[in-house]
């Protein structure tokens, strides 16, 4: 069984508001800058928003998006953007 996750699956997701976000590493070249803002990194859960994407952010040859044992997400948008989500609990 394949722990690989469909970035189409992710896209309907979030348009659908179920999708929780943060941001692991956001690389540039610049890595001072990376350095000082320590890769963009967020501690902090959020609301995914379908207008902080694009369709390509879900087609990139080289993004995927895989599932941990904790039933979080690892996406790599990029080869330098990388997130964790998850599905937002329901009461």
């Amino acid at each position: 069984m394949t722990n690989t996750v469909r970035r189409d699956w992710i896209k309907r997701q979030i348009i659908k508001g179920n999708i929780e976000i943060r941001t692991d590493m956001i690389l540039t070249d610049d890595y001072a800058y990376d350095n000082s803002a320590n890769c963009h990194e967020s501690k902090e859960w959020n609301i995914a928003d379908i207008k902080n994407f694009t369709d390509h952010d879900f087609k990139y040859k080289s993004g995927y998006a895989y599932k941990n044992e904790d039933g979080s997400i690892k996406w790599t948008m990029l080869a330098n953007h990388y997130y964790t989500i998850r599905l937002r609990k329901t009461a």
